[in-house]
């Protein structure tokens, strides 16, 4: 096949992958303000969502900001590639 099938695959799966992401943060998200209206402590609302309160802020902030792109991972490739 054409390199540029290949190409397109990692771009849709990738795409698929970050959808993914951004519900489970938004998810994370709701859940932690809903159960901290509800009285939780911190220390629970960490077990419930599997995320830290540090976490929660930065997402929080990120998600008021940005709105929903300010979820999307960050990319992961270095700023400074050999040549």
């Amino acid at each position: 096949l054409l390199k540029s099938v290949y190409t397109l695959s990692k771009i849709t799966d990738k795409s698929e992958a970050a959808d993914d992401t951004l519900a489970l943060r938004k998810h994370q998200v709701a859940q932690w303000t809903y159960f901290k209206g509800r009285g939780l402590t911190t220390k629970e609302l960490q077990e419930i969502t599997g995320i830290s309160q540090a976490t929660y802020y930065r997402y929080r902030k990120a998600l008021k900001q940005y709105g929903l792109r300010g979820l999307a991972p960050d990319s992961r490739r270095p700023y400074h590639v050999r040549k």
